[in-house]
């Protein structure tokens, strides 16, 4: 869930704002705060999705950028 929450919300902060880790960040402390999960958990969730937004933003870059020009 908390994987997920990050995809979304990272993807929309990026795009919308410069605070792009803020909601994570802060959906990361309230599920330790709220008991639903050990800390390894949350761990390991934000760095498979930092990996995977990594990979996402290098995609979306990769797409947009301005084609070559034959000179």
């Amino acid at each position: 869930m908390l994987l997920i929450a990050l995809f979304i919300f990272g993807t929309l902060v990026y795009f919308l704002t410069e605070h792009s880790l803020y909601i994570a960040v802060d959906e990361a402390f309230s599920r330790i705060y709220l008991g639903v999960h050990y800390p390894s958990d949350i761990l390991g969730a934000f760095a498979v999705g930092v990996v995977w937004l990594a990979a996402v933003f290098m995609g979306y870059r990769f797409m947009t950028r301005p084609a070559p020009s034959d000179t």
